[in-house]
């Protein structure tokens, strides 16, 4: 069953919100009194023009708004109400000027991903030290399972790394692939069972429909590289 606030419970806690955010104190402050009080403190929630709400809160659109025009480290003076289970005092940290975000933004979503990569390949080299010669081996080895996948082209499908149709479409029917790393890190051994005819009809039209939303990615980009070069401020976003 789905739990709601009853009234007597929001009203309680709305009222204690509006305890914290009339003392004041700045964000820290507020944030020790919040959780004695039991509330959620979330911190370094990014947001950016285009984000349609505040982390996954839903409703919280006009947060964001607000957080756009707010000066750093200010706090809201306004308690926002975000659909029927959040009630939210909003502050901002710090603004990041356009272009390349800084190093302290990104570096612990840098080091995760080097470690990610990293492990791949070290599970790379021991399965190809292991020298094992079916899928079943690879899976134990692996702690996983062997699947079965088809219709594997040249056109990717995005469900997997391009590495994955490349090694599918390279490798000789009943042979096992080498290990090899995708594009998130996971390992992968596969093996062709079966091969059907190319329809040169359908795999044109299929190509020509991939290019066509390729082109479509690649305007917008343009776009958007053309108007961060001209330094236009589209203030847009801000509206909604």
């Amino acid at each position: 069953l789905e739990a709601t606030f009853s009234p007597e419970t929001y009203n309680a806690k709305y009222a204690a919100m509006n305890k914290i955010l009339g003392a004041g104190g700045g964000f820290d402050a507020m944030a020790q009194r919040a959780q004695k009080e039991g509330f959620s403190v979330a911190r370094g929630v990014p947001v950016e023009t285009g984000s349609p709400m505040l982390g996954q809160i839903p409703s919280s659109r006009p947060i964001v708004t607000w957080a756009l025009g707010a000066k750093d480290g200010e706090v809201s003076p306004k308690l926002y109400t975000c659909g029927t289970d959040y009630l939210v005092i909003p502050a901002v940290g710090k603004h990041t000027p356009a272009g390349f975000a800084p190093l302290s933004v990104v570096k612990e979503q840098i080091v995760a991903k080097l470690m990610s990569e990293k492990k791949a390949e070290q599970l790379v080299k021991q399965l190809e030290a292991k020298k094992l010669s079916t899928l079943e081996a690879y899976a134990e080895a692996m702690q996983s399972k062997v699947d079965t996948l088809v219709d594997v082209n040249y056109i990717v499908r995005g469900s997997e790394p391009a590495a994955f149709n490349g090694y599918a479409m390279t490798t000789a029917l009943g042979k096992l692939s080498k290990p090899f790393a995708g594009s998130n890190s996971e390992v992968f051994v596969l093996q062709p069972i079966s091969a059907t005819p190319v329809d040169k009809a359908a795999s044109a039209a299929a190509l020509k429909q991939q290019e066509l939303g390729q082109a479509r990615q690649y305007s917008y980009q343009a776009f958007a590289d053309f108007i961060q070069r001209l330094k236009v401020k589209d203030n847009r976003a801000r509206f909604y």
